[in-house]
């Protein structure tokens, strides 16, 4: 409607119909792109919205810095006049801007810029159609894109002549213009990781910008050696946790083993290494904790081995102050993470059918779902009265059953966190949980087994004769016994 709304708003009364709705929201979206193109010309509008489409958040400055590196955006844009500086007029996205503001949300990310992104996710994937579908030819790939977003946001062309294309060189180089020239200044910002003071002394002001993007545009982009470099620079990972973004490192960690399997065992290395020291590196006791856990490591680690050539490389001044620990162990450890999100004791586990997720139960009285690969908390299931002691996934991974020391069960949905029933039944304390197929049994300090239809919620039948606490469950493999 509000597509609608906007089209029609400037239609006047005596003019008719100037052109024909699209009669699907996707086609309404396409429409607005193309009346866009011929408003304010197809290399600028396809460039913004692919930007923003590939962003999902990016400053309006940021914008116009990425078009004053894009060469076809500035040989359509000087097709009338060459000005003397190399950069795309503020004006034109200023314009192009208001026009799309309708569809466009504005948000901060503590860095100071505020930032731009589509309010819809219509808006997104029509976009993605649009400006990178195989067929149209007519701007940059996705990969180019990305590798143009990696080159902002490293700072490549901050202060370098940026070479002009062969359209570019032709548009500059006219004879009442600035014949000779074949390159440009494009007055993009340097992008330095701090942005004021040192890391190592912990006083700097981090490149917010820089941390939170310049990784996923590279993953995106399948920049590998960019990636990596980036990974496993021992500043690079200061940096995100000093900002409060290390477990937004250690997902990026996971998506770039997905993307480049060729550079799996440095980054597998890397991510056991961010798990084993996590809550460490969350709470530093000193800004150079991180180099001095790095040389730690046994001699054959490949991070450790990384690490020494970036410090080779710089002078004596700039290099981390770390005590090299000479007997220290040769073995890899064999711990991959500690999560620590409980307030209290953690009494049991549960892995999720797919492998992704975990749910602890503890006397805290809740159970916490956490992401496998990065230990974040993706919800907190609260109800129980009393410590949980017993967790379990049903088979397709869709509910969650707890047992407490209150003496209920509880059934929750996995994905939402919600209550579904409570199983009441027991006497006293629940200890132990197991489920096959649509049968749950459960058993504590009553002394007793009870089995459960999780379909009805009812108990169907229960199992007398121990004489003390029950404390584990088990089906046989064909489910007919326990």
């Amino acid at each position: 409607l509000r597509l609608v709304a906007q089209m029609v708003s400037g239609w006047r009364s005596f003019d008719g119909v100037p052109f024909q709705l699209s009669s699907s929201v996707r086609g309404l979206i396409v429409d607005l792109f193309e009346r866009l193109e011929v408003s304010h010309g197809t290399f600028v509008v396809r460039a913004t919205l692919s930007y923003l489409t590939l962003s999902r958040g990016i400053g309006e400055g940021e914008l116009n810095n990425l078009l004053s590196l894009d060469d076809d955006v500035l040989a359509d844009v000087y097709e009338w006049w060459v000005p003397p500086l190399r950069t795309s007029p503020p004006l034109i996205l200023s314009r192009l801007l208001m026009d799309v503001a309708p569809y466009l949300s504005r948000r901060g990310d503590g860095s100071g810029v505020e930032l731009l992104s589509w309010y819809h996710r219509q808006f997104w994937e029509a976009c993605e159609a649009h400006c990178f579908s195989s067929d149209t030819g007519r701007t940059l790939s996705r990969q180019k894109r990305c590798e143009e977003l990696v080159n902002y946001y490293s700072g490549r062309w901050a202060g370098v002549a940026k070479p002009y294309s062969r359209w570019l060189s032709a548009i500059v180089q006219r004879p009442n213009f600035f014949p000779g020239e074949t390159a440009g200044d494009r007055m993009v910002p340097a992008q330095p990781l701090v942005l004021q003071g040192s890391l190592r002394d912990g006083t700097c002001v981090i490149n917010l910008r820089r941390i939170g993007a310049l990784v996923p545009y590279a993953i995106k982009g399948r920049l590998e050696a960019t990636v990596v470099k980036e990974l496993t620079s021992i500043e690079y990972i200061t940096a995100k946790f000093a900002s409060g973004m290390g477990s937004l490192l250690l997902t990026e960690v996971v998506d770039s083993m997905n993307a480049f399997p060729d550079s799996g065992a440095v980054l597998q290395e890397l991510h056991q290494f961010l798990g084993r020291h996590m809550t460490l590196l969350h709470h530093p006791t000193t800004p150079g904790l991180a180099a001095q856990l790095l040389v730690q490591e046994p001699d054959a680690s490949n991070l450790l081995r990384k690490f020494r050539e970036s410090e080779a490389a710089k002078p004596q001044e700039e290099r981390w102050p770390v005590l090299e620990w000479a007997q220290r162990p040769q073995e890899f450890d064999s711990l991959l993470m500690t999560v620590r999100e409980h307030d209290g004791g953690v009494n049991c586990v549960a892995m999720s059918p797919c492998g992704m997720f975990f749910a602890s139960g503890g006397d805290d009285k809740t159970v916490k779902v956490l992401r496998l690969s990065t230990g974040d908390l993706v919800n907190i299931l609260a109800g129980h009265t009393d410590a949980v002691n017993a967790v379990v996934y049903t088979p397709d991974g869709k509910h969650i059953v707890s047992g407490s020391a209150d003496n209920s069960i509880r059934v929750w949905d996995a994905c939402t966190g919600a209550e579904l029933c409570i199983l009441a039944g027991h006497t006293d304390k629940i200890r132990a949980l197991v489920i096959h197929g649509t049968t749950l049994l459960s058993a504590g300090h009553d002394k007793v087994v009870r089995v459960w239809d999780l379909v009805t919620g009812e108990a169907a039948r229960t199992l007398e004769g121990h004489e003390n606490a029950v404390s584990c469950l088990a089906f046989s493999p064909d489910g007919t016994r326990c």
